[in-house]
C-alpha cells in the first residue's frame, strides 16, 4: 500500500510545490459512476486512507479528488475513501482538509479494472502553505487484489515494442500461445494465419472487449473482430483464469483494450517507417504510416484521435528458387521446332475442338486458346500482389456535474488486399485476380449517472448502446481497377478494390441477385484469351467468358512445367462474388452499488441482436449459396465483491439466454426436398433446358397445418432450438504475508457458436440436395467450459514480482462433426450417413504457469514467463475424427456399411505447446544520461526493447504411406505409424528487436530514429513437415513426383523414361506440343529434344516450388527504419 507521507525519506516524491486554495474544501463532493462494461475493463478505482501525519489520527471529512476532472470524495468516520469510475492512464490525485497543508501524488498510474491504494498523512498548517507534490508511481508491478491469472500491459510499452499490431502482444502473456488456423477473419494485417489458443483452448474462444464493448462476431465465431492502433492504446489486459460474471461469450479467457483519452494540454505524434531501404533479400515493401492526436475541446470536452496506415506487397518465403508467372498472351518463337504449329512473331494461338475423347463425346466446335506467356520471377516479392490496411479510433469524453459522464466512440478497420493466391493454380492464371475489402465500424455511446452519493456508499447507473457492422467483399477484380493500381505508391491505394461484378447491385435476400442487370447465363461456355484481350489477359466483356472450356481445361499442360492435367487455361470455373454483411446492435444496463468501505453489489443485463447474411454468388450457377440469420443474445448477472483490507471475495451468477433464429435441414444433404411454400417461392435457378429462370424447389410442402393435421407432407427444413445457460463464478485473494497473496478462482463459462460457415450451426443450406456433399451444421448447444485455479504471487523488494499459478479447464459440449444415419426423404426406409455438427467433444488441459516481472526506476521494464501445458481431449478442432480417426478406419467402415465411431478417450491435442517461454524487454535511457560526455551524447535517449518467445512445436501423428505428400499438422491419412499426436513438430524461436535514438528539438517537440530488426539470426521456423519423415524433406515424395512426370505415355507415346523430339513423336494436340516446346527451352537448351535430364530438371522445380523447404520451414528476416516526431 502506498503512502503519500512528507516526511518520507525513502525516495525523493516531493518534487515541486503548488498553491493550496481554501476553494479545494468547497468543491462538491463529485462521485463518478462505476458500471461492469466500464469500471472493470476502461477505468480503475483509487482507495485509501487520510490521517493526520502526527497523530495517526484518522481524519473524517477530508477530500480527495481526481485533478482535472469531477472525480472526487470525502473520507469517513475512520479517513478512509474510495473513489470509483478514474481513467485509467497518469492521473494526478490531491488530498486537504481545512488547518491541514495539502498532499499531491503527480502522475500515479492507475490501471484499468485494478485497485489503487493511496494514504495521505495531512501536516496541520496555521497559515496556507503550497501543497506538498509526492511522484506517484509510474510503472506499478502487479496489483494484489486480483482473483485471477490476468496480464496487464501498458501501452507505452507496446508502442515501442517490435510488433505490428496488438495480438502479437496478446501471445507473449502466460497462458496464450499460437496455433496454425487459417482463419479468414484474422485482422492483424500480416496474413500469417496465426490464431491464440488459450490454456489449450481451441481458436476462437477467448472474448475481446475495445473500451468495454464485446467485439465478437457471431456469424463466423471470431473473437479478435476488431482491433486498433498501437499507438491508441492505454492498457492491454489478458485474462486467462476464472473472469466476472459480467463477462460473457467466452471460454477460455477476456481481453481487453483500453484507448486512450484526451487530456488537459494537447499532445500527439506521427509516425512513419519503412523497409524499402534494406538488402533486397529482406524486403517485403513494407510502409507504415501513424499519427494521434489528443487534447481538450471546451471546458469539460476533450478528445482522442489515432490512425494507422499499412501498406505492403505478398511475398514468398526467402531462399526459394523462383517462380514462374503467367504474363499476357505467349508469342511464337522464330525457331524451327515451332515451324507448322505458329507464326513466328505473332500471338501463339491454337484452334481445338471443343469436345474430347476425355468427355466420352465428338467434336462439337472449336474454341481458339491463346497460349500463356510465363516471366521467371527471382524475387521474393510476388506480383500483382499487395494490401493496405487502415485503422482508426477516436472519442470524445464530456464530463458533466455531479460525476455524470457521457461518451462517445467510434473505431473503423478497412482490410484490403488484391493479389493472385499464390497455390498451385492461380498464380499462373492472368485472370485470377482475387480481391478482397473488409470493413468493420463500431460505434458507441454511453451516459453514466449518479444515483446516490456519500463517504460511505454510492450507487450509479450504466447505460450503454453499441452498433457495429461488418461488411466483407470478396472476388474477381475489375481489370480497368486493377491496371490503374497495379503498382500503388508505397502500397497504399488510398481507394477500395473494385470488383468485376459491383457489390451494390447485390441485393441481400432469398432472391439474391437480380438476373437480368447482371445478365447471368448458367450452362453456356464461352472462349478464352483472343488476340483483343492481349492487354488484360483473360478478360472479355462477357462474364462467361471466365468460365472452363468444356472439354479442355483439364487435358492442357497450360503452366510452366510442361506438366499433363495440372492447370486450368482459362479462369475459374464458377467465378464469383462472396458478400457478407453482419450488423450487431448491444445495449447494457447496470447498476453498481458500493454498500459501505468493503461491498460492492453490481447487476445488470445485456441485449445483443444480430443481423446476418452471406453468400457465396457463383455467376454460372443458377442459385448462389446463401445464408440468413437473426440471432438474438440476451445475458444478466449478479456479482459481489468484498474489499477488507487486502482480502477479496467475489461471487457472482449470469444467466445467457440465445435464439439462433435460424432454420436449419431434418435431414442433412436434402434440403431441397419438401421445401416450405414461403421458400418455394423466394428461391429461383437457372434452367439450361428452357433457358429460362424457374423455382429452385419444384415440390412446395406446407407441413403440418389445419387442413393436414397427419403432416403427410412434412417440411424438411426446421427452426433452431432456444439456449439457456446458468454460469457461476467465484474468486478470492487473500495476503499470507505482508508481500505474498494466494488467490483461488472458479468458474463456469459458455459461449455461442458460429452461426454459418464450416464448424458452425448452419453450413450451406441450400445448394445440397443429396447426402454427403459436405459437413452439415445442426442445432447444437452452447459449449461449455470449468476452470478451476489458484495462484501465488511474491514481491521481493519494491521493483521485483514473480507469479505462480497452477490450472485445470474441463470442457464439454465442444463441436464436433460425426457420421450419423439419417432416413432419405426421397427413398423411405433408405438410410444415409451424413457428417454433422454435433456436441460430442470433450477435453482437459491441466498446467501451470510463472511469470517474473522487474521494474528498475523509469530505465527498463521487463517480463519473463513460462507455461507448461498438457491437454487432451477428444478432438482439437470440428474435423479431428474425419480427418484422422475416420480415414483410419474407412476400411472398417466399408465392410460393416456405417461409420466406425471414435474412441471416447482422452488423446493428446495436435494443437497444444507443451512449453512456452516469451521475454519483453524495455531499456529507455533519459536524455540527460551522462550529460557533457561523449558517453552521453551517444547513449543519451536511447531505447532498446525486445521480443523473444521459444515454443515447442504442434503435436501430430506420423504416417507411413511411402512418398506421400501429406503434410502435418494437422494429421490425416490411413496408415498411423505412431500413437495418436506422439511426434511434436521442432520447437519455435523468434526473436526481434528495436532500438531507437531520440532527439530534442525544443518547445515540447521531440524526434526519435529507430531500427526494427525482424528475425536477426536468420531462425527457420518450421511450421509443417512431411508426415511420413518428421522433416521438411521428402526424397522418396520427391522421386515419386518426377517419375510420375517422366513416365506419363501422353508425354512421347509410351511410358518409357528417355529422350524424344517433341514435335516428332509427341502424341499432344498443337496446344499441349507448344507447351512442351517452351518448357524445354526454359530448362533446357531449346532444340527440341526433350532428354530426360531437362525433364527431370523442370519436374525438380516444380517440386520445390509447392513442398521445398524454405515454404514448410521459412526464415524471413526483415530490416524497417522509422522516424517519430512527438509533440
Amino acid at each position: 500500500m502506498q503512502s503519500a507521507c512528507p516526511s518520507q525519506s525513502s525516495g525523493p516524491r516531493c518534487i515541486r510545490s503548488r498553491s493550496w486554495s481554501l476553494a479545494f474544501a468547497l468543491i462538491p463532493i463529485l462521485l463518478a459512476l462505476t458500471s461492469p462494461a466500464v469500471a472493470q475493463v476502461t477505468t480503475g478505482k483509487v482507495q485509501g486512507r487520510v490521517t493526520d501525519a502526527v497523530t495517526g489520527e484518522p481524519i473524517a471529512g477530508a477530500q480527495v479528488r481526481i485533478r482535472n476532472s469531477s472525480l472526487g470524495n470525502l473520507t469517513n468516520d475512520q479517513g478512509f475513501y474510495f473513489i470509483n469510475e478514474v481513467a485509467a492512464g497518469l492521473q494526478d490525485i490531491e488530498s486537504g482538509f481545512l488547518g491541514y497543508r495539502a498532499v499531491v501524488v503527480e502522475g500515479e498510474r492507475i490501471l484499468a479494472g485494478q485497485t489503487t491504494n493511496i494514504n495521505f498523512e495531512l501536516q496541520q498548517e496555521a497559515v496556507e502553505l503550497e501543497a506538498i507534490v509526492v511522484q506517484g508511481e509510474r510503472n506499478p508491478l502487479v496489483p494484489r487484489d486480483q482473483v485471477s491469472t490476468k496480464s496487464i500491459v501498458r501501452g507505452q510499452v507496446v508502442d515501442v515494442l517490435p510488433v505490428d499490431n496488438v495480438s502479437q502482444v496478446v501471445v507473449l502473456q502466460p497462458g496464450v500461445y499460437e496455433i496454425n488456423c487459417n482463419d479468414e477473419n484474422e485482422l492483424d494485417g500480416e496474413f500469417d494465419d496465426r490464431c491464440v489458443s488459450i490454456r489449450g483452448g481451441r481458436p476462437n474462444e477467448e472474448a475481446l472487449y475495445v473500451d468495454g464493448v464485446l467485439v465478437r462476431s457471431f456469424g463466423t465465431g471470431a473473437a479478435q473482430n476488431l482491433t486498433v492502433p498501437t499507438n491508441a492504446l492505454e492498457q492491454v489486459d489478458v485474462t486467462v483464469g476464472g473472469f466476472a460474471a459480467e463477462f460473457g461469450e467466452a471460454q477460455s479467457g477476456v481481453i481487453s483494450y483500453v484507448t486512450r483519452t484526451g487530456g488537459t494540454r494537447f499532445s500527439g505524434s506521427v509516425l512513419a517507417s519503412t523497409d524499402q531501404l534494406g538488402p533486397s533479400d529482406w524486403t517485403t515493401n513494407f510502409n507504415r504510416l501513424e499519427a494521434n492526436l489528443g487534447g481538450p475541446i471546451a471546458g469539460p470536452l476533450n478528445f482522442f484521435l489515432a490512425g494507422s496506415a499499412t501498406g505492403r506487397s505478398f511475398f514468398d518465403n526467402a531462399g526459394g528458387p523462383g517462380y514462374w508467372v503467367w504474363e499476357g498472351i505467349d508469342t511464337c518463337p522464330d525457331a524451327s521446332q515451332f515451324d507448322g504449329l505458329c507464326t513466328a512473331g505473332r500471338p501463339a494461338v491454337f484452334t481445338l475442338p471443343r469436345g474430347s475423347a476425355a468427355s466420352g463425346g465428338g467434336a462439337v466446335d472449336s474454341v481458339a486458346l491463346s497460349a500463356p506467356a510465363f516471366t521467371r520471377w527471382e524475387s521474393r516479392i510476388q506480383p500483382h500482389g499487395w494490401s493496405d490496411n487502415y485503422l482508426f479510433t477516436g472519442n470524445l469524453n464530456w464530463q458533466l456535474p455531479r460525476g455524470s459522464r457521457v461518451t462517445f466512440g467510434y473505431t473503423r478497420n478497412r482490410f484490403q488486399n488484391f493479389r493472385r493466391t499464390r497455390g498451385l493454380n492461380s498464380l499462373y492464371r492472368a485472370d485470377n485476380m482475387d480481391g478482397r475489402v473488409d470493413t468493420r465500424d463500431a460505434f458507441q455511446l454511453g451516459s453514466f449517472l449518479t444515483l446516490l452519493q456519500s463517504p460511505t456508499q454510492q450507487m450509479a447507473l450504466d447505460l450503454r448502446v453499441s452498433y457495429q457492422s461488418d461488411e466483407l467483399t470478396e472476388g474477381i477484380v475489375d481489370p480497368e481497377w486493377y491496371l490503374e493500381h497495379a503498382n500503388p505508391d508505397l502500397g497504399f491505394t488510398w481507394s477500395d478494390v473494385r470488383f468485376h461484378v459491383d457489390p451494390s447491385t447485390v441485393r441481400m435476400g432469398l432472391r439474391l441477385f437480380d438476373p437480368g442487370p447482371l445478365e447471368l447465363q448458367a450452362g453456356r461456355s464461352g472462349t478464352v484469351f483472343e488476340d483483343s484481350t492481349a492487354v488484360y489477359p483473360g478478360r472479355q466483356d462477357d462474364l462467361r467468358a471466365r468460365q472452363t472450356v468444356t472439354g479442355l481445361a483439364d487435358n492442357l499442360r497450360a503452366n510452366p512445367y510442361g506438366w499433363y492435367n495440372y492447370f486450368t487455361i482459362s479462369g475459374p470455373a464458377n467465378a464469383g462474388l462472396q458478400v457478407r454483411s453482419e450488423d450487431r446492435w448491444q445495449a447494457r444496463a447496470s447498476l453498481d452499488w458500493q454498500i459501505g468501505r468493503f461491498n460492492r453489489l453490481k447487476l445488470g443485463g445485456e441485449y445483443i441482436d444480430v443481423d446476418l447474411s452471406r453468400s457465396d454468388m457463383w455467376l454460372y450457377l443458377g442459385i448462389p449459396n446463401i445464408n440468413l440469420a437473426a440471432p438474438k443474445r440476451i445475458g444478466a448477472f449478479l456479482q459481489n465483491r468484498l474489499d477488507v483490507g487486502d482480502l477479496v471475495l467475489e461471487a457472482g451468477i449470469r444467466f445467457d439466454y440465445l435464439d439462433p433464429n435460424v432454420d436449419y435441414p431434418r435431414v442433412p444433404g436434402f434440403e431441397g426436398a419438401n421445401v416450405p411454400d414461403s421458400m418455394q417461392a423466394g428461391y429461383i435457378r437457372w434452367d439450361s433446358n428452357s433457358q429460362e429462370w424457374i423455382p429452385k424447389f419444384d415440390e412446395p410442402c406446407g407441413g403440418v397445418t389445419d387442413d393436414n393435421p397427419d403432416g403427410n407432407c412434412i417440411s424438411n427444413w426446421l427452426p433452431a432450438s432456444t439456449k439457456t445457460e446458468w454460469s457461476p463464478r467465484l474468486g478470492a485473494s487473500f495476503p499470507v504475508t505482508p508481500t505474498s497473496t494466494f488467490r483461488l478462482s472458479y468458474g463456469k463459462f459458455v459461449q455461442t457458436p458460429a452461426i454459418y460457415g464450416g464448424g458452425a450451426m448452419i453450413t450451406g443450406p441450400l445448394a445440397a440436395s443429396q447426402a454427403g456433399l459436405w459437413d452439415a451444421g445442426r442445432d447444437v448447444e452452447m459449449p461449455e467450459t470449468r476452470t478451476f485455479e489458484f495462484g501465488y504471487r511474491q514481491l521481493i523488494g519494491i521493483d521485483f514480482v514473480i507469479d505462480l499459478s497452477a490450472f485445470n479447464r474441463k470442457q464439454q459440449r465442444s463441436l464436433t462433426y460425426r457420421s450419423l444415419p439419417y432416413e432419405d426423404p426421397n427413398n423411405p426406409g433408405f438410410i444415409v450417413y451424413q457428417d454433422v455438427l454435433t456436441n460430442l467433444d470433450f477435453t482437459e488441459s491441466t498446467g501451470f504457469e510463472v511469470k517474473v516481472d522487474k521494474a528498475l526506476s523509469n530505465l527498463f521494464v521487463g517480463s519473463l514467463s513460462y507455461t507448461y501445458l498438457d491437454a487432451r481431449g477428444t478432438g482439437w478442432d470440428p474435423w479431428t475424427y474425419q480427418d484422422l480417426t475416420g480415414n483410419a478406419n474407412s476400411n472398417l467402415a466399408f465392410l460393416t456399411g456405417r461409420p466406425v465411431d471414435p474412441p471416447e478417450v482422452l488423446l493428446p491435442l495436435e494443437s497444444a505447446r507443451k512449453h512456452n517461454l516469451a521475454f519483453t524487454g524495455s531499456l529507455q535511457l533519459p536524455p540527460d544520461f551522462q550529460s557533457g560526455s561523449l558517453m552521453g551524447l551517444l547513449l543519451s535517449d536511447l531505447g532498446v526493447f525486445t521480443v523473444l518467445y521459444a515454443r515447442s512445436g504442434q503435436r501430430y501423428t506420423a504416417m507411413g504411406t511411402e512418398g506421400s505428400l501429406r503434410l502435418a499438422p494437422p494429421s490425416g491419412g490411413s496408415e498411423p505409424t505412431t500413437s495418436f499426436a506422439a511426434v511434436e513438430l521442432p520447437w519455435q524461436l523468434e526473436f526481434d528487436i528495436r532500438v531507437s535514438k531520440g532527439f530534442s528539438l525544443g518547445r515540447s517537440l521531440d524526434l526519435s530514429v529507430f531500427l526494427d530488426w525482424r528475425n536477426p539470426f536468420d531462425i527457420a521456423r518450421t511450421d509443417f513437415v512431411f508426415a511420413e519423415t518428421g522433416t521438411v524433406n521428402n526424397e522418396l515424395a520427391k522421386e515419386q513426383w518426377v517419375v510420375d512426370g517422366l513416365s506419363d505415355p501422353r508425354l512421347d507415346g509410351d511410358t518409357a523414361i528417355r529422350d524424344f523430339d517433341i514435335a516428332a513423336e509427341s502424341p499432344e494436340n498443337d496446344f499441349n506440343k507448344y507447351m512442351l516446346m517452351r518448357a524445354e527451352q526454359r530448362f533446357g537448351n531449346g532444340d527440341g529434344i526433350y532428354t530426360v535430364e531437362e525433364q527431370t530438371v523442370a519436374f525438380s522445380q516444380d517440386y520445390e516450388w509447392g513442398f521445398g523447404e524454405y515454404q514448410l520451414a521459412p526464415s524471413n528476416q526483415s530490416l524497417r527504419l522509422g522516424l517519430r516526431l512527438a509533440f
